[in-house]
């Protein structure tokens, strides 16, 4: 006999109601558990995908395409895991791959380009929010730390 019915059909004293209450709760609580390992299973799947392919362009539809789900629930499920939408986390993961495009004196257009954005300007734009400087100032910064070239 399931929680449920059991509820429903006896009348159960205060302690066998609160056996019950309590062996629903671990129930609901180990459904919510599967949900959550699947969910997070999901989300390191699509993370892996976005720092495999971030050189190339990746939007929510073909995510949401790849993944089978909706742009809202892929957005949901990534969010819960790693406090970022799949976008922000991608836009991050870009620009840390971007670091060492500029100490080895690439331009800024060949590393927007290398990186996965679509023009230098945007680049700019997304790195200086990010870092709080230009990708240009990022790369005089090699010279304040006395890097030599091997």
């Amino acid at each position: 006999m399931d929680t449920f019915t059991a509820v429903q059909e006896e009348e159960l004293d205060f302690l066998g109601n609160s056996q019950q209450a309590f062996t629903l709760f671990l129930k609901i609580k180990k459904e919510i558990s599967n949900i959550q390992i699947k969910t997070n299973a999901q989300s390191l799947i699509l993370k892996k995908y976005l720092e495999e392919n971030y050189a190339t362009d990746i939007g929510l539809d073909k995510m949401a395409e790849i993944f089978d789900m909706s742009k809202f629930q892929l957005i949901r499920m990534f969010e819960g895991a790693f406090h970022y939408t799949p976008m922000a986390y991608l836009r991050k993961y870009r620009i840390l791959c971007s670091f060492k495009l500029l100490w080895e004196n690439k331009s800024v257009d060949e590393t927007a380009k290398a990186v996965g954005f679509s023009n230098g300007n945007y680049f700019s734009k997304i790195f200086k929010f990010e870092m709080g400087m230009t990708p240009t100032e990022y790369k005089l910064s090699k010279k304040n730390y006395h890097i030599e070239e091997m």
